[in-house]
């Protein structure tokens, strides 16, 4: 056996986070980026399943950790955006959102997000602008449901 593989490490990960073992697959993502402080994966991975477990502080830093990888991925920009609008940073989430759409234009889940968080601030224009993304997700993804259910 190879305990010290990244690369396994993670992969087991993904079956704890599959069955429903938060706590293990959380366990396994840390130990694959502690032996390969590089993996993106593990980072994206392990990222996603504290965001699922609303551990949003440790979310922020391996999806961070992520970007200082690979600055341009758009959906870790969209996953940490969504991080901070569940932490009620609407403004922080907002950018984050408008920096996955600048890097990935056609990301319909990014401008149906990015219109939740504008209609979150409630101003005129904002309003109105979450109702221009609602409509660029639906025209990118006519059966994007998120958007659907906004009209």
């Amino acid at each position: 056996t190879q305990p010290d593989f990244a690369v396994a490490w993670s992969n087991l990960g993904c079956v704890y986070n599959t069955q429903g073992e938060v706590w293990l697959a959380i366990h396994h993502f840390e130990r694959a980026v502690t032996l390969d402080p590089n993996f993106l994966d593990a980072y994206i991975n392990l990222g996603n399943v504290l965001k699922e477990a609303r551990i949003f502080d440790r979310a922020v830093y391996a999806y961070t950790r992520a970007l200082q990888l690979k600055p341009d991925h758009a959906v870790v920009h969209g996953n940490l955006a969504c991080v901070y609008y569940e932490q009620r940073f609407i403004d922080l989430a907002i950018d984050t959102y408008r920096k996955a759409i600048e890097i990935e234009p056609h990301f319909p889940d990014a401008y149906c997000n990015l219109a939740n968080a504008l209609k979150e601030q409630g101003f005129p224009h904002s309003v109105k602008e979450a109702e221009e993304c609602y409509n660029k997700a639906l025209k990118l993804c006519p059966n994007h449901a998120d958007s659907l259910k906004q009209f």
